[in-house]
């Protein structure tokens, strides 16, 4: 898995097995990695539109909340694209939550987005993390479209090709699963990747709960390390 987001997500150096929790999917490690990073009734800053099961996946079980980063469609100064987001946008939002007594201790975001399919580009990440350094904030990346794109010409940047530059590694984690990419919802793996240890070891005692199966990882490591079938399938992408 290590040697597979290395070279297919483009990272900035090796990706280390160290780094790596592999949970039954996207869900549970977003549940994981939002039950560790905040208490219950804390809050992720969320840029909106977003993906409908975020929520679910996040108050369910760890009664964690979301506060919207409210985006617009229109395209006017000093929007260049509708649903951008900037980080006036969200300084405002955080501004407005702490306003209402609301404790915002991190900010998730899929990149390519869901539902919007854009995606953003180094610079744009390079500001996210800045804002959430800036702020003592977690950044969680929702990469599970990464390989996935309408556009020939698209330019998808991982915050993994961006490792040597984090400004707060510790902070900084980054979520993929098989779901979107390889057209496989029901072979339930997914990985989360981060350089904070006390958050591993959470998820690592987690995955008691909810590990991936021993014959999925089995199907799934002979098909990523079969790069004939990998290329394939990033190019049907």
């Amino acid at each position: 898995m290590a040697n597979f987001l290395t070279k297919y997500f483009k990272a900035s150096r090796p990706v280390l097995k160290e780094e790596l929790i592999g949970l039954c999917g996207a869900g549970p490690i977003i549940n994981i990695v939002g039950s560790v990073v905040c208490d219950p009734e804390e809050y992720l800053l969320i840029p909106s539109p977003y993906y409908g099961a975020f929520a679910p996946d996040l108050s369910f079980m760890s009664q964690v909340r979301l506060f919207p980063v409210d985006l617009t469609s229109e395209i006017k100064e000093p929007y260049l694209e509708p649903f951008q987001l900037t980080v006036p946008a969200l300084e405002k939002a955080l501004q407005q939550a702490v306003s209402q007594g609301k404790r915002v201790k991190g900010f998730l975001f899929s990149n390519p987005v869901n539902p919007s399919a854009s995606y953003f580009t180094k610079q744009m990440i390079k500001d996210y993390l800045d804002f959430a350094h800036r702020h003592e904030l977690h950044i969680i990346f929702d990469e599970i479209y990464y390989l996935s794109s309408h556009a020939p010409d698209a330019d998808v940047i991982s915050v993994l090709s961006m490792i040597n530059e984090l400004p707060d590694p510790k902070r900084t984690h980054f979520i993929w699963a098989f779901s979107k990419d390889f057209a496989s919802s029901g072979l339930r793996a997914g990985i989360l990747w981060t350089q904070n240890s006390e958050l591993a070891a959470a998820a690592g005692a987690c995955s008691r709960f909810s590990g991936i199966s021993p014959p999925t990882q089995k199907q799934l490591t002979n098909m990523i390390t079969d790069y004939g079938i990998v290329s394939f399938c990033v190019k049907l992408d």
